[in-house]
């Protein structure tokens, strides 16, 4: 296009034209994840930080409150309850120290 015919355009319209400002996406806490969506390396992790917290024994005897011998084999809202249970567990811990 020509610099005139931009100018002619410019000119005809009432405003000029202003760039939008860049918008920032903004990401969500993560707070409760759907049971469905809880992977088995969340499960992990968790009773990881929960034997080092405070002893193995600790999370074998939880897994056996669940019916499981490994956090994989939680299925369905058990995933959300063993994450809860483990929060609380490691919660507790940490109110003694």
């Amino acid at each position: 296009m020509s610099d005139t015919a931009e100018q002619d355009r410019a000119e005809d319209e009432p405003f000029p034209r202003e760039t939008p400002e860049p918008t920032t996406r903004r990401r969500r806490a993560r707070t409760d994840t759907p049971s469905d969506e809880i992977k088995d390396t969340d499960l992990s992790k968790a009773a990881s930080g929960l034997a080092e917290a405070t002893n193995p024994r600790v999370v074998l005897d939880l897994l056996t409150e669940f019916g499981v011998s490994m956090v994989s084999d939680l299925s369905g809202d058990a995933r959300r309850e063993f994450l809860d249970a483990v929060a609380e567990l490691t919660k507790d811990e940490e109110d003694k120290s």
